[in-house]
């Protein structure tokens, strides 16, 4: 089950060049407090990739929902 957040989010789809050579190894710029990691996922398995995750991890709202929008672009 998706968390819920009392934030405002606005969702962005970008795309990224990953044969250049800033995008191979993405690299991080968070402050001390900030714990993040970077999950690279195939567009077409993010909804079922986050499906996975949840059983163990918290996904926020917003993330699920974008996911699941994302699925249904094409219906």
């Amino acid at each position: 089950m998706p968390s819920r957040l009392n934030d405002t989010a606005r969702h962005v789809v970008v795309e990224i060049d990953r044969d250049l050579g800033n995008n191979v190894n993405p690299k991080q710029f968070l402050d001390d407090a900030e714990l993040v990691d970077v999950v690279l996922i195939e567009d077409s398995k993010l909804l079922s990739t986050i499906q996975f995750l949840e059983k163990d991890l918290h996904i926020a709202s917003n993330v699920y929902t974008f996911a699941l929008g994302y699925a249904m672009r094409d219906l």
